[in-house]
């Protein structure tokens, strides 16, 4: 299966589900669990008691329960503001995710079923990105794509080059750097909407939009034993749009999302002057 990928627990306190009975859902995912989420507005689907069969009326989703040892079944997001996030349930069990999964859609009641995370994974499968950096540095200088498990992400998706990030940053961008020369969409090292000149990559000023931007987006699908640079990036499909973070900022960001199109846009300074 290639949807399998780490989240953080979607759990949350007290939950209320559609006016039933309230209870605390388990407060940690224990050692070893899978865990599938399914997205339904069946009543007859949906769990109501904290005990199992956790008050689920559709007899065959109970069998399926029983037949996988299913520990918690709960309410992933009751404090969600919109309908689709509140429709999403969680179930528990040390099983195998993709057996769980496979049984789940042959009900055909779920409107969503897929994998959060598969304990019995073992990870042959996962994309291997063939860059010199991941190879050779990935428990140190790439240690955070590692921390957050990259090569899970990356055998769902690379990133999409439609899915724009603008940086406005008060750094330097280093648009010759060989990790992020393809990366940027600006045709020169202006910014986008008020062509002010960025700091060269030999000025004094610090580094952090080329640090940022490495982060987001750097060139990472390299071949052979040489690096290209050292960076490399979660989503090193996307693309990049490069904004000083000096002048109209609110103007800037919203030329970003609106003109350019942007779907993430990136803020990552303080300001220091009154």
């Amino acid at each position: 299966m290639k949807n399998r990928l780490f989240f953080g627990a979607l759990l949350s306190v007290g939950l209320t589900l559609n006016g039933s009975a309230q209870y605390d859902p388990p407060s940690g995912i224990p050692i070893g669990s899978t865990m599938v989420s399914v997205k339904t507005s069946n009543s007859d689907l949906i769990p109501t008691q904290v005990d199992f069969p956790f008050g689920v009326v559709n007899e065959q989703l109970v069998n399926v329960l029983t037949d996988f040892n299913i520990t918690a079944y709960f309410q992933s997001m009751s404090y969600a503001n919109k309908q689709s996030l509140k429709e999403l349930y969680t179930l528990w069990c040390e099983c195998n995710g993709g057996d769980l999964v496979d049984a789940l859609v042959s009900l055909n009641e779920f409107d969503e079923v897929y994998v959060l995370y598969d304990s019995c994974f073992t990870g042959e499968d996962l994309y291997d990105p063939l860059n010199y950096m991941w190879d050779a540095h990935a428990n140190d200088w790439l240690w955070f794509l590692k921390q957050i498990n990259a090569e899970y992400a990356w055998d769902i998706t690379l990133g999409d080059p439609n899915a724009l990030i603008a940086i406005i940053d008060n750094g330097v961008f280093d648009f010759d750097h060989p990790d992020l020369s393809s990366e940027y969409v600006n045709l020169g090292p202006y910014d986008l909407y008020d062509l002010q000149p960025f700091f060269p990559p030999d000025s004094i000023h610090n580094h952090h939009a080329t640090t940022v931007s490495s982060i987001a987006s750097a060139e990472t699908a390299e071949s052979g034993t040489q690096p290209q640079g050292q960076l490399a990036s979660i989503g090193f499909n996307t693309k990049m749009l490069a904004y000083t973070r000096f002048g109209d900022l609110p103007a800037k960001i919203t030329h970003a999302s609106t003109v350019n199109n942007a779907k993430v846009i990136n803020c990552s300074f303080i300001n220091n002057y009154t």
